[in-house]
């Protein structure tokens, strides 16, 4: 399984972020590409000093802002 894809399966909060905004064909799966994109948009989302890297404190920071908004 693609690592984009096990972010998502493990993470119920960020599998329904990425469900709303990136299961384009709207089938309640992520496609492995549909995956991908999402886990670029969370990088961005996540990655407080563009430094390429989501450490942990970024991610938790990033998952209570998407649980808190969406």
């Amino acid at each position: 399984m693609p690592a984009a894809q096990q972010l998502f399966d493990r993470d119920w909060v960020l599998m329904n972020w990425a469900l709303k905004f990136y299961d384009r064909d709207r089938d309640v799966m992520l496609e492995p590409d549909e995956a991908q994109a999402a886990a670029n948009g969370f990088r961005k989302l996540a990655d407080a000093d563009n430094d390429g890297r989501v450490t942990p404190q970024e991610y938790r920071t990033a998952r209570e802002f998407i649980l808190a908004r969406y």
